[in-house]
Formats: structure tokens, C-alpha cells, sequence
């Protein structure tokens, strides 16, 4: 049986503002060995590897679609594990749809993690509006405010740009998303703003999901 044939994976680029259409909420870490169910999908694999090995010259989504149980999930998380291995920061999330509702539920997997090692990089403005939007406390006058004030949503976007360009300042980044279309509306609508600010960096999207 070709297995390949049954695995969509398209390349787009940012400007066709596509990346981002149809994600809806938040996940952990990818489990150490992603490839154990992909025998019989050479071809689809070595797409996606070669898809996300950097140096990354430009801004790219890789999307990954296909019906239940075919594989997507693993060749996310082989191409997760390609990007890692040859250095890139990846930030990534696999929404739920138990979360769809929470707003920046995606955003806190995939920036929550990760925001200590961007501090100095990024302007105060952007820590604070960050730590609110996602619920990072520092101490009890912060604790405070993150209870008391949200954010409005253009701010959040902003910072999330700013975020992303200051992790690509360290070298090539890979966002990964499996089982996109759970991720919450506030975190599409801050990545969809995002991704199409990002040309010419060293970004990599991957997007799994059902066809």
C-alpha cells in the first residue's frame, strides 16, 4: 500500500496569508522517537524534513493534512525533531479541543516555556503585555495585575511578533502546531498577524490537521 499518497503536505508562503486560516487551542512535548509509525511513507517524510532543515532563507508554512490515523501527527514531530537536532528553536503546541475556548491557550505552549531565554531581547512593553496575556506572574504586585487587566488584542499580537523576531535573532525558528484547527481564536487571530510580518526572517511554520 502507498502510504504517501494518502499525506497532503503543501508549502505556502506567508503572503498568501493561508498558514493560519483554519487553526483553533494548546499542547506539551513531542514524545523522543516520532518516526516508529512511519514506515511505508518515505516520500512524505523526506518533504517534511527537508521542508524544515535550516538554514531557513525565508519565511515558510509547511502544512500537513490528511484523513484519521494516516500519520500526521508523527511526521510533525519527525520534523520537530529534524529542526532540533540541527539547532533551531522550535516552539511548539498541540491544541485541544477541551481548550478551543480559553483565549491564548496555544500561545501559552508555545511561547510560555520559552520566554525566559528572549527577556533581553525584548522591550518591557512586550514582557508585560506577554506575561498578562499568558498568565506569567513575578511577584504578588504582578500576580495582581494579570488578574485584573487583559490585554487588548492588538497589543498581544504586536508582542508576539516581537517575540518571534527576537527568538530569530538567535538563528532559525520552527513553529509547529499539531491538530490545528483546535487552537483558541485569540491565539490564531495573534499568529495570523504575526506570520504575515514575517518576511525575510528565518521562520519555519508546520501545521498538521485534518483533510
Amino acid at each position: 500500500m502507498d502510504h504517501n499518497r494518502w499525506v497532503g503536505i503543501r508549502k505556502i508562503t506567508y503572503r498568501h496569508r493561508y498558514a493560519f486560516g483554519w487553526m483553533n487551542t494548546a499542547a506539551r512535548q513531542p514524545p523522543a522517537d516520532p518516526v516508529s509509525s512511519l514506515v511505508g511513507r518515505d516520500e512524505a517524510i523526506a518533504r517534511v524534513l527537508a521542508s524544515v532543515q535550516p538554514p531557513y532563507v525565508d519565511a515558510l508554512a509547511i502544512l500537513i493534512e490528511g484523513p484519521a490515523g494516516i500519520g500526521k501527527t508523527s511526521l510533525l514531530r519527525a520534523g520537530v525533531a529534524k529542526a532540533e537536532a540541527a539547532g533551531a528553536t522550535v516552539l511548539y503546541a498541540r491544541p485541544v479541543e477541551t481548550e478551543a475556548t480559553y483565549a491564548y491557550a496555544t500561545l501559552v505552549d508555545l511561547l510560555g516555556p520559552h520566554l525566559g531565554s528572549i527577556d533581553v531581547r525584548l522591550a518591557e512593553v512586550h514582557r508585560s503585555i506577554l506575561r498578562r496575556a499568558l498568565g506569567i506572574a513575578v511577584g504578588p504586585e504582578s500576580a495582581e495585575r494579570t488578574l485584573e487587566e487583559a490585554p487588548d488584542a492588538q497589543r498581544v499580537a504586536t508582542a508576539v511578533l516581537a517575540a518571534v523576531r527576537a527568538f530569530t535573532a538567535r538563528g532559525p525558528v520552527l513553529i509547529a502546531v499539531d491538530d490545528a484547527p483546535w487552537a483558541d481564536q485569540a491565539s490564531r487571530d495573534a499568529l495570523a498577524f504575526t506570520a504575515r510580518r514575517l518576511a525575510g526572517l528565518p521562520v519555519r511554520l508546520l501545521l498538521a490537521q485534518l483533510s
